[in-house]
């Protein structure tokens, strides 16, 4: 079997801005109804120096967290 890649995965810290395509992820893993308060986790966790939150991208599209 062959597996060629056709785009680069990235990996880089979470924004704010990623919180509609983290929560479809999420729905997508059956933990639906996270749009409401995934904006203000990402907020809060961006507060401590302590922890990260990271997400795999292709360039454009966050698809991993």
């Amino acid at each position: 079997m062959t597996c060629t890649l056709t785009a680069a995965v990235a990996v880089r810290d979470a924004t704010v801005a990623d919180a509609p395509a983290i929560s479809a992820l999420l729905t997508s893993l059956g933990y639906p109804g996270t749009e409401g308060f995934v904006p203000d986790k990402i907020a809060a966790l961006l507060q401590h120096s302590d922890a990260r939150l990271l997400v795999a991208t292709d360039g454009t599209d966050v698809l991993g967290v």
